[in-house]
């Protein structure tokens, strides 16, 4: 679906408020699309560890951890390498659905094409801006 098929779909209306203060997070292009927050401070501060991520990983920067994580398998003690295990079938799973939804012999293509369509409505998801 095109940004502007959206628009028309979700009866967008744009807003005429300035956000340029210090510190004020940007107003989603979208807002009723939102659906990725930030966990406000006053919730935060309540247990912090809850609110941080323990685990993250980017492409090849994981390496080590992943060859860590094989030679643990199934170690359910040790667990930062099952919630590496966790995270790799969760990213199967995942890739293999959007692979259902674009042509599967060219699925990186497929993906470029499908982002790049869709990359105002993407970054319209958070709720601060990631431009």
């Amino acid at each position: 679906m095109e940004l502007a098929d959206f628009k028309r779909h979700n009866k967008f209306e744009s807003s005429t408020e300035s956000t340029d203060y210090p510190g004020m997070w940007q107003v989603p292009t979208i807002p009723k699309h939102c659906c990725i927050y930030r966990v406000p401070n006053s919730i935060r501060r309540v247990n912090p560890e809850a609110y941080t991520p323990q685990l993250v990983l980017i492409g090849p920067l994981n390496h080590s951890l992943k060859s860590q994580a094989l030679k643990c398998r199934g170690d359910v003690t040790n667990a930062k390498s099952m919630g590496y295990l966790n995270m790799e079938a969760h990213k199967k799973f995942y890739l293999a659905e959007f692979a259902k939804r674009v042509d599967e012999e060219k699925t990186i293509d497929g993906f470029r094409r499908m982002i790049k369509a869709d990359e105002d409505m993407i970054r319209a998801s958070y709720s601060e801006s990631t431009a």
